[in-house]
């Protein structure tokens, strides 16, 4: 069979596994890029188009954000790096059709599919997922061209295509019936990332590559995923090609195709890992404002939260001081907005 010269690389990450208020998100992005790029320089060789710092200062410097989530965004400053990391990317997509830029983040969630596991009837039951399609302020838009420029310039001269995003939203109903049915949040985590694993695989058009890399961010303290892979890929075989402390790496065919995926500690350095991780926090951040939203609908004074364990007790605390529930039979209970652990 002829060479290609062409591989998919696909990375993996989250954000929000460990709150117990909002959502765990799930990102994908999905490359296609030259057999003889050394995918461990690809960051450095898309820079200086890209790179692994946050935009400051009015005057937006000329690059695109590309980085670990955690590098370009801390609670309470602006998503924008995210935004516009995510965006310019989106609008090189091969799999995308260019919109209007104020259709951008609606485009983004139906392209991504991120709502694919969440029934339309939690909507009522989170309302604060009602208004989820709507826009969020985006300030920067009126320079999105220079951005998605600057992005299509560093991909070019690589020849490396950007394929798409993809993304999964668990929701706290999801989230909490998944602890019940994988005895755990680890295992909960693993088994959807593996199941967005496989929907992107039977997606790609397998005929025009030598091969698929997938590099996910190692989940928490795991270092063995056989069972895991095994137990969603029941079609193939995978053979353990490593499991050490740093990573943990194995391998199959897939429709004649070698297949590689890999979980790494400190993968989401990697640019298709750095732009799953970047697209994940955006949704997760954009989940929580409306969440926030919700609630201080309710009670003017209430203090937002980010959801984490520490401050979202201080957060329930604070409703059940006000009486909420007790006195607003439309307010979601708490029981159904509380993540167990």
């Amino acid at each position: 069979m002829a060479k290609k010269n062409r591989l998919y690389v696909v990375g993996i990450d989250e954000a929000g596994y460990g709150p117990n208020l909002g959502p765990l998100v799930l990102g994908a992005s999905i490359w296609q890029v030259p057999s003889k790029i050394q995918l461990e320089l690809l960051a450095s060789k898309l820079e200086p188009e890209f790179q692994a710092k946050r935009l400051q200062g009015k005057d937006l410097e000329p690059f695109v954000p590309l980085g670990d989530s955690k590098e370009l965004y801390q609670s309470g400053i602006s998503t924008e790096s995210l935004e516009i990391g995510v965006l310019s990317l989106l609008q090189n997509a091969k799999r995308y059709q260019s919109v209007e830029p104020s259709n951008l983040w609606p485009t983004l969630l139906e392209h991504a599919d991120c709502l694919k596991l969440q029934p339309l009837e939690h909507k009522q039951s989170l309302p604060w997922y009602e208004p989820i399609g709507r826009s969020p302020s985006m300030p920067w838009l009126a320079k999105v061209t220079a951005f998605c420029s600057l992005a299509a310039n560093g991909l070019s001269k690589l020849e490396v295509d950007f394929e798409g995003f993809q993304a999964r939203l668990v929701d706290e109903m999801v989230f909490n019936q998944g602890l019940r049915d994988y005895g755990g949040k680890g295992k909960l985590l693993s088994f959807t990332s593996l199941h967005l694993v496989k929907d992107i695989v039977e997606s790609l058009d397998l005929t025009t590559v030598d091969g698929v890399e997938i590099y996910c961010d190692r989940h928490g303290g795991r270092s063995k995923y056989l069972e895991l892979l095994q137990a969603v890929f029941e079609e193939v075989f995978f053979w353990i090609e490593k499991e050490t402390p740093h990573e943990s790496s194995y391998r199959t065919e897939w429709n004649d195709c070698p297949l590689r995926i890999r979980f790494t500690v400190g993968g989401d350095r990697f640019p298709p890992t750095s732009a799953a991780s970047m697209l994940a926090k955006w949704l997760r951040e954009a989940s929580m404002e409306h969440f926030n939203r919700y609630w201080q609908g309710k009670m003017s004074d209430l203090k937002p939260t980010a959801g984490y364990p520490v401050d979202a007790k201080r957060f329930v605390n604070d409703l059940k001081a006000s009486e909420i529930w007790s006195t607003d039979n439309t307010a979601p209970k708490l029981e159904t907005i509380w993540r167990q652990a």
